[in-house]
């Protein structure tokens, strides 16, 4: 039975279960597990990913407040870590929905005191956040060389406790590890300095998916894998030790077949001319669906096992391909853009990033939501 619309998606959780097992491994048992699962679980699907997971990540993370709370309203009781440091208008649902916040300045500390004041907060152990020590992201969090004055400033507040410490690589995924390893220190810089005036956070986390599998040494209290979770690794420079399984496939059913003469331009622009007298498919999948226009004549899609050729602009809700060869193929067929056809044959994202110019993780964040996504449980 095919979906109603003639494009989607189907996610293997059984996949990201392995995959997430699999990275348990690599930490080991003393190391907690917080399964990343911001942009909608990297297009997977936040609330079946969470399901999925559920009694064994030891913590959700998201990126804004509004998906935590989203998390909380399906049942959800695991620790949320909001890894984008609210406004302070999202504050008031951030204590509702017992959120960990991402703090990265003074600021932003006393306005969430302020909030718990007012909303007559007592706790003997205090609101619990994390501190973000920026060690060369260049993005959130407190600049390393200024974080232990300014920690110490949040630790002194009343009512917060600094239940986490945490930083960010801009570049594990990269063959020099080195600047990672430079951060690394300047992590356990401020660690120690913060050690020695009593502030000791019971989770320093550092790692991401590549941090995971090429720096055991990043590993920490915590660690916290996204993109490896559904089965691609961050760049060509992570080691593939762990055989991680792609869990997205992208299918779709051609909507028309024509015979079409040599000499034809495909789509806009007319980029595209046919050399010889050509079947052409079309198919129902274009931009809006996250089927990107630099895919201009590099990508392919499989057909019964088969690899052929993406041909013209993409354009806004459609796509053509070559069916050289197939005579006998008709409007209604299934065709596999990403993922592994019922041959076995894989277009893996990692392969479509090449194709796009771009990294893994924006291929599958970019399909848009009006992709349906099917569950294999």
């Amino acid at each position: 039975m095919y979906p109603n619309r003639p494009i989607w998606a189907e996610v293997d959780l059984h996949a990201i279960r392995d995959n997430f097992f699999s990275l348990r491994e690599r930490v080991g048992s003393g190391v907690k597990m917080m399964a990343v699962i911001k942009s909608d679980a990297y297009g997977h699907g936040k609330l079946q990913v969470a399901q999925t997971l559920h009694g064994y990540a030891d913590w959700f993370g998201v990126s804004f407040v509004d998906e935590g709370v989203e998390l909380r309203q399906a049942g959800y009781d695991e620790p949320i870590l909001c890894l984008v440091s609210p406004l302070a208008d999202e504050l008031d649902a951030v204590i509702k929905y017992r959120l960990t916040p991402v703090l990265s300045e003074l600021a932003l500390a006393k306005a969430l005191v302020e909030r718990l004041h007012h909303h007559g907060y007592q706790e003997k152990q205090g609101y619990p956040v994390h501190v973000k020590i920026d060690t060369g992201m260049g993005r959130l969090g407190v600049w390393h060389e200024e974080a232990v004055e300014v920690v110490k400033q949040i630790a002194a507040l009343t009512d917060l406790r600094i239940s986490g410490l945490m930083t960010h690589f801009p570049l594990a995924d990269g063959e020099d590890k080195s600047f990672a390893l430079e951060q690394l220190r300047r992590f356990k810089r401020v660690k120690e300095e913060l050690a020695e005036v009593g502030i000791t956070p019971e989770l320093c986390h550092a790692a991401n998916s590549a941090g995971i599998i090429d720096l055991p040494e990043s590993h920490l209290d915590m660690v916290r894998p996204g993109v490896a979770i559904y089965g691609s690794y961050p760049s060509p420079h992570v080691s593939r030790e762990l055989g991680l399984k792609q869990a997205l496939t992208l299918r779709a059913r051609i909507a028309l077949v024509k015979q079409l003469p040599a000499g034809t331009t495909i789509s806009y622009g007319r980029r595209f001319a046919l050399e010889k007298d050509t079947r052409v498919g079309v198919l129902p999948l274009g931009y809006a669906d996250g089927w990107r226009r630099s895919l201009l004549n590099k990508a392919e899609v499989l057909v019964r096992g088969e690899r052929r050729p993406l041909i013209g602009v993409i354009c806004m809700d459609m796509c053509m391909v070559d069916l050289s060869g197939f005579e006998d193929v008709i409007a209604g067929e299934v065709v596999t853009l990403l993922g592994q056809d019922y041959s076995g044959e894989l277009i893996s994202v990692e392969e479509v990033a090449s194709w796009m110019d771009t990294i893994p993780y924006e291929v599958t964040c970019g399909l848009s939501s009006r992709v349906p996504r099917h569950y294999r449980a």
